[in-house]
C-alpha cells in the first residue's frame, strides 16, 4: 500500500556513522558507511552456510545493488558490488576479482576432519573433465591417494579432501 515500515527519521539514525572501523569507513546501526568513493556508500553483507550476499546503495545517486550467491567461500558478491559502484560513479576499472582472489589465497584454509572415511565409490569414479557454465572447465585427477583439480580460465588448482561419502572439502 506504499506505507513505510520504518520512518525516515529512524532510518536515517541507522545510516548514521557511529564507530570508526577504517580510515574512511564507519559502522552505523547494522550498516557500513563508507566515504572512500566520490559518493558515500551504505552497505551490508551477510553469510551463512551455502549463501553469501552483499547489499549497497549510494543515496546521492539514488541507486544500489543487491548480489546473492549460493557459494559461501567466495568474494564474488563484494567484487560485483565494487565493479557496479565504480561504474555508476565513473571511476576507472579496477580488477577486484584478482585482488580479492589474492587476498583469499593469502588466508589459511581450515581442513575439515574426515567424518566417515568410506567413500561410496572409488576416487577413480570422480576423475574426469567437467564443464560448468559458471566455473568453466574443471579437471579432476588422482595423485596417489588424493584428488586434485584445475579449474576455470585462470587454471586455479586445489585438492579435494573427503569429509563424508560423496562430499569433499575444497582446499586451494
Amino acid at each position: 500500500n506504499g506505507r513505510s515500515l520504518v520512518s525516515a527519521e529512524n532510518l536515517l539514525k541507522t545510516h548514521t556513522a557511529r564507530i570508526n572501523v577504517e580510515p574512511h569507513a564507519f559502522y552505523g546501526l547494522g550498516w557500513r558507511i563508507s566515504y572512500e568513493r566520490p559518493c558515500h556508500v551504505i552497505s551490508h553483507g551477510g553469510m551463512m552456510q551455502g549463501v553469501k550476499t552483499q547489499f549497497a546503495f549510494a543515496p546521492e545517486l539514488k541507486t544500489g545493488i543487491i548480489v546473492l550467491s549460493n557459494l559461501t567461500d567466495n568474494d564474488m558478491p563484494l567484487a560485483v558490488t565494487r565493479y557496479f559502484l565504480d561504474e555508476v560513479m565513473g571511476l576507472p576499472f579496477k580488477d577486484y576479482s584478482a585482488l580479492l582472489y589474492q587476498d583469499f589465497l593469502s588466508k589459511p584454509k581450515p581442513v575439515l576432519p574426515l567424518v566417515n572415511n568410506k567413500l561410496s565409490v572409488s576416487f577413480d569414479c570422480y576423475v574426469g573433465e567437467y564443464l560448468s557454465p559458471v566455473l568453466g572447465q574443471l579437471l579432476i585427477m588422482r595423485e596417489k591417494d588424493l584428488l586434485v583439480f584445475t579449474m576455470g580460465p585462470q587454471q586455479a588448482t586445489g585438492e579435494l579432501h573427503p569429509t563424508q561419502p560423496d562430499m569433499f572439502n575444497v582446499v586451494f
